[in-house]
């Protein structure tokens, strides 16, 4: 079972998606394997993405598997709520690391390692047998 509050402490962040929640996958749903932290997206039914966004990345991104791209873990599809549930990053995202406003800037090293890791992201999805984006 994923369990997730809505609590302040669990907001991650936004999008075009909707929000995002830390959540924790329990040893009731992977008997054997320890809980998991994750992040799961909700679906805002009044923001700029909808169900055919959603299906997109339930059927593609839960196929794909690569070291630079965030696993897709899960999903759930009840009534009109949507969610998605991809692995946790325990660093944030990728805009809170580049653009740090209230703590020591990342060395240009670590940008480029950054760089590179995201343009391997993206090279394997464009080159895939039927390309993702």
């Amino acid at each position: 079972m994923v369990k997730s509050s809505t609590c302040a402490s669990n907001f991650l962040g936004e999008g075009g998606f909707g929000q995002v929640y830390k959540g924790f996958i329990n040893d009731k749903l992977r008997p054997g394997l320890q809980a998991q932290a994750v992040a799961v997206k909700l679906l805002d039914l009044d923001g700029t993405q909808g169900h055919r966004e959603w299906l997109t990345e339930v059927i593609f991104l839960g196929q794909l598997r690569h070291p630079h791209l965030v696993k897709l873990i899960g999903y759930s599809c009840e009534d009109e709520h949507r969610l998605l549930v991809y692995e946790y990053m325990p660093r944030g995202s990728l805009d809170n690391q580049l653009f740090r406003r209230y703590s020591v800037p990342l060395p240009w090293s670590t940008r480029m390692k950054i760089a590179l890791g995201a343009a391997k992201g993206l090279a394997f999805l464009h080159e895939a047998e039927k390309p993702v984006i």
